[in-house]
């Protein structure tokens, strides 16, 4: 089966195809409005700790979630600490729908003295198997030791359509055969970029691969 992926920056055209959001009956918006503000400098911020080969997950834009003013304006945000390095690592994020919201993240990405040092726009992820993602290696050159993921309210609103399959195989049996006959068809729903959602991050040991050799 061919996996398609579709840049956020065209997000306006993307086809989200197969997995089905969480139900939710938050308002974003509402909350994102209502939401306390917290942390003036990113020094204060409280980061989430990761470790390798274990994902961390965070609901943004949930009862009780704070909220940051950033240079582009208010956003719930994910905060997380990289783990002590020992060796090139690769970082994983994802995003994935809750109902028909998906939260589309801006990186800013900051060295041990809450400096920020690079951004990565949120047009980097691409639509794979229902969800958001971009990934990125890190190595001994770069500095990083925190990371933040955010939105701004440029990136909010934009629709695209979610193309959900929903189609059923029916075994049907003959003799000693056992034939499959699939029926269904596809319904399309729309999916709109939001100031909430769901996002994991992950980081992962890279091992390069020896060729040769004993």
């Amino acid at each position: 089966m061919m996996i398609k992926q579709i840049t956020i920056l065209t997000f306006l055209s993307f086809a989200l195809v197969g997995l089905a959001g969480c139900v939710t009956t938050t308002d974003y918006k509402k909350s994102l409005q209502t939401a306390n503000t917290c942390c003036s400098q990113l020094s204060d911020v409280k980061y989430k700790k990761l470790e390798y080969n274990k994902a961390a997950s965070k609901a943004l834009g949930e009862e009780g979630d704070k909220a940051r003013l950033f240079k582009s304006g208010k956003s719930f945000y994910f905060p997380v600490e990289l783990p002590s390095y020992e060796g090139a690592f690769e970082i994983q994020i994802e995003s994935t729908p809750v109902n028909n919201k998906i939260f589309i993240p801006r990186i800013a990405l900051l060295d041990s003295k809450h400096r920020t040092i690079k951004r990565i726009s949120s047009s980097s992820f691409v639509m794979m198997n229902g969800a958001a993602k971009h990934k990125f290696f890190v190595n001994k050159d770069l500095s990083y030791r925190y990371m933040v993921l955010y939105t701004s309210p440029a990136d909010l609103g934009k629709t695209g359509k979610r193309i959900q399959d929903t189609s059923q195989a029916t075994p049907i049996f003959a003799g000693g055969y056992i034939f499959y006959y699939t029926h269904g068809a596809d319904t399309t729903s729309t999916i709109t970029s939001a100031e909430g959602g769901k996002l994991s991050v992950k980081i992962l040991k890279y091992a390069p691969v020896k060729i040769g050799g004993n």
